[in-house]
């Protein structure tokens, strides 16, 4: 059955700013669908205690989540780039093809989002560039995308809803020195 357009839509005054303030990472866990707590269909209330990691991105950040339906129902396909001027990690920075993770942005009007909380986003590429002009960008383009069921949840605050910011991490999200985001065996240390 199809819905009906009762009403106009009318494009109000722009009073958001565009732009992402922070970026937080944590490896995805696939976790039981009763453990996510949401309220109404937008807004995550409570995730099972993830400790999530900063990552130091320049302003040049991309997100893109596109609703489709098809045969087994609707979802959401989300695609998001990050970018960094990071160049002395190449070997560091290549670890995150092929992982899974949850993605936590916080823009500039205040919204906090998750990605991938259902499903996970996976590290598609990682693009290294050096740009043909002095103003031009240098380091890593780091995409990440995945299939949702829906659009990214809000999250009102994070420590309520199960989050714990490291926020001394470092690019890598590294803690006191070793490497905790990788989910191969290659220099993990567990986080309890």
């Amino acid at each position: 059955m199809s819905c009906l357009l009762i009403n106009g839509y009318k494009d109000g005054c722009k009073v958001q700013l565009g732009g992402i303030y922070k970026v937080y990472f944590a490896p995805f866990v696939q976790y039981p669908q009763e453990r996510i707590v949401l309220s109404g269909a937008s807004e995550l209330i409570s995730y099972p205690p993830t400790q999530i990691f900063l990552f130091e991105q320049t302003n040049e950040m991309s997100i893109t989540q596109t609703q489709k339906m098809d045969i087994f129902g609707k979802s959401t396909e989300v695609q998001i780039e990050l970018q960094t001027t990071n160049k002395k990690d190449h070997y560091e920075i290549s670890k995150f093809i092929n992982n899974n993770y949850i993605i936590i942005i916080e823009d500039r009007n205040g919204n906090i989002l998750i990605f991938g909380s259902r499903n996970g986003l996976t590290a598609n590429s990682v693009v290294q560039e050096t740009g043909k002009g002095k103003s031009d960008f240098t380091g890593y383009k780091i995409t990440f995308g995945g299939l949702e069921i829906d659009k990214a949840y809000f999250i009102s605050d994070l420590a309520d809803a199960g989050f714990s910011p490291k926020a001394e991490s470092t690019l890598l999200l590294l803690q006191d020195g070793f490497y905790v985001l990788m989910q191969n065996t290659d220099k993990i240390n567990y986080v309890n």
